[in-house]
């Protein structure tokens, strides 16, 4: 991601385009934001964070309904 990479509604556009071209969503490192700003939007529940693996580390990054609803809007 670029420069707007720590704008939420580029981080949940980059979510749903990765997900729709690759048939699988992305990890945390994979959005090329701090740990912070992913845990602020888990916290706000734009995004909810699952594990891989049952009873592995939580690192895919799913988009919540208002998160979907972010990545349609426009600014």
């Amino acid at each position: 991601m670029t420069a707007e990479a720590h704008d939420a509604y580029a981080v949940c556009r980059h979510v749903k385009r990765y997900t729709q071209k690759n048939g699988y969503a992305p990890k945390r490192h994979e959005l090329g934001v701090p740990e912070e700003f992913i845990e602020l939007l888990e916290k706000n529940e734009v995004v909810k964070i699952v594990p891989l693996a049952p009873n592995g580390p939580p690192i895919v990054v799913l988009l919540t309904d208002k998160g979907y609803r972010m990545a349609e809007a426009q600014r």
